[in-house]
């Protein structure tokens, strides 16, 4: 994994540009489909319904695109490691600072096959009252779904996610268990 170590001991992390593009053009192209969905039908009490959808999409996904268009073009760390904890900076909705004295485990896993590196905590809920709602409202959903409250996707590493599993692990002290093995 390319790293970039800091004179201060911190490991950051950035995205490769590349991988970016193609979803920066994924964004663009879900916003332009909200447009068409709103300009195909005729009023009924259905248009209603792909009108409330299609706004959330441009919405949504128009945000997503200038996140990455940001990304694309100012260079910032997507994961930060340091000797106090982890900052997952990876999306407008990633959690931020996490000490290490917070984390249980991490363990990799899939889901709809989007590797992930799950970043599994002592307390979850002492970490979403510190956050805003959404970001909070994420992690608990991404808990009723039975994954990890935190999750950092390899579609953002410059490199396999099994490598900052093994630096998380080695350097800081992390315990990283198998996908199978959550509680």
């Amino acid at each position: 994994m390319e790293t970039e170590a800091q004179p201060d001991g911190s490991i950051r992390i950035y995205p490769i540009r590349g991988k970016l593009w193609p979803l920066l053009l994924g964004a663009i192209l879900l916003v332009v489909l909200g447009f068409v969905l709103i300009g195909l039908r005729e009023w009924s009490p259905l248009y209603v319904y792909h009108v409330i959808v299609a706004l959330l999409a441009i919405v949504f996904f128009g945000a997503c695109g200038i996140v990455i268009l940001g990304r694309v073009l100012w260079r910032s760390p997507a994961v930060i490691l340091s000797g106090q904890g982890i900052t997952d900076k990876g999306s407008p909705l990633a959690a931020g600072f996490l000490s290490w004295e917070d984390v249980a485990f991490v363990s990799i896993y899939s889901y709809r096959g989007q590797r992930m590196l799950g970043v599994f905590l002592k307390d979850p809920h002492a970490i979403m009252s510190r956050l805003g709602a959404a970001k909070a409202g994420l992690m608990r959903l991404n808990m009723r779904m039975g994954f990890a409250p935190v999750n950092i996707s390899q579609v953002i590493l410059p490199g396999p996610i099994e490598e900052l599993d093994e630096l998380i692990r080695t350097r800081y002290g992390i315990e990283s268990r198998p996908s199978w093995l959550h509680p």
